[in-house]
């Protein structure tokens, strides 16, 4: 069984800041981390592949700088 899961990089919301003078958000400061929910899917596709020997997980991901961080690889 080949079991495929795809997830996304996003910015570490505790790192993230407004900018007082226009009230848009800073993200400079925040790392990129893999979202709550892709973890749960990779979690799950690793469960699976723990009831069935033959089974092969792949993790998807698209994205540009984020996955230049050994987090997001």
């Amino acid at each position: 069984m080949k079991i495929i899961t795809c997830y996304k990089c996003v910015p570490d919301e505790q790192d993230i800041a407004v900018n007082n003078a226009d009230g848009s958000l800073d993200f400079s400061k925040a790392d990129a981390k893999i979202s709550q929910y892709d973890l749960n899917a990779i979690e799950a596709a690793c469960q699976l592949k723990q009831q069935a020997a033959e089974a092969q997980v792949t993790a998807l991901s698209v994205g540009g700088k984020a996955l230049t961080n050994a987090k997001g690889r």
